[in-house]
């Protein structure tokens, strides 16, 4: 064997291996940069699926509130025996107000008359 064959055959090992070693290290540089990226991108929407979650939680109680609240009021049935309710209180006070007016005539015919008998 010929030393120069030989030193050739190492220096082209050699020079694999470095070329190897650089694109092993620009890989791994680069997938660690890619790994921390992706970890601060799941940080991230983990973050927002949590206040997400909470905002969501805190939308439902005020929810819940609405409608329990909103159970307690008066439906289309209650305010219809209302508005009733009211018509008959106002037809009685017509009544009244017609009696209220034959008492008063009276009242007044008994004064003119109390009145004429005094002098």
């Amino acid at each position: 064997m010929e030393p120069g064959w030989v030193i050739a055959a190492v220096a082209t090992i050699n020079l694999v291996l470095a070329i190897s070693s650089i694109v092993f290290t620009w890989y791994s540089n680069q997938n660690r940069a890619q790994r921390a990226e992706i970890q601060a991108l799941e940080k991230l929407f983990a973050d927002r699926d949590e206040r997400r979650r909470k905002d969501i939680g805190e939308q439902r109680d005020r929810i819940t509130k609405v409608e329990a609240d909103v159970e307690h009021l008066p439906n289309k049935e209650h305010l219809g025996d209302v508005y009733e309710s009211i018509n008959g209180v106002g037809q009685k006070v017509a009544a009244m107000e017609a009696t209220l007016n034959a008492v008063g005539a009276q009242v007044s015919r008994i004064d003119d008359y109390l009145r004429r008998e005094k002098q």
